[in-house]
């Protein structure tokens, strides 16, 4: 059973720099991995640990940076409900909103769970510990729980079976954005 903890172990504490104990593994410090870390910790489980293989946050929003970068769909549909933004344009480019994101996850307090440059190379689970164990580039993880927000790139490893839910976009006409140019939709 999960439980609510105060704080999350810290290495030099009891802990093996290697080896990290967590409740929780977030794969990925993208727009999901950040926001299912402030999930978490608004709900109280503290001991989470975010596994990003970049030296920084921001998933999509980091990766791509192509001249002309941008949302292909309303900003306001990349946007937290608990983190409004005011976007300057409806469809925000690329650097607003790695912004966004960079500036929500350190408000939040999202930002200081991640171990930046630590790819996952394996997971699999231990009937035995009731935990999954991971291998990556920076050591050896346990969780009880493992959230993969990796987005498109899906990771495969031995134990850890993967499936997509069917995508779906709501009807033409159904949305309205409020952003400066709503009316180019």
């Amino acid at each position: 059973m999960l439980t609510r903890q105060a704080e999350a172990p810290v290495a030099g504490e009891g802990i093996e720099s290697s080896r990290h104990e967590t409740d929780v593994v977030v794969i990925g410090a993208g727009l999901s991995g950040v926001a299912a870390v402030i999930a978490l910790h608004r709900a109280g489980f503290n001991n989470v640990v975010v596994l990003e293989k970049a030296g920084r946050l921001g998933g999509t929003w980091r990766d791509n940076t192509y001249p002309g970068c941008g949302c292909d769909v309303p900003s306001v549909l990349y946007e937290y409900s608990f983190a409004p933004n005011p976007w300057t344009r409806c469809y925000a480019d690329q650097p607003q909103s790695l912004r966004y994101l960079e500036t929500t996850a350190a408000t939040h307090g999202a930002d200081k769970a991640i171990h930046y440059d630590t790819e996952v190379l394996t997971a699999r689970w231990n009937p035995e510990t009731h935990r999954w164990d991971l291998e990556t580039t920076a050591g050896t993880y346990a969780a009880r729980v493992i959230i993969v927000a990796t987005g498109p790139a899906i990771p495969t490893s031995p134990g850890l079976k993967t499936s997509l839910a069917p995508y779906s976009t709501p009807p033409a006409g159904t949305m309205t954005p409020t952003c400066p140019d709503a009316a180019l939709l």
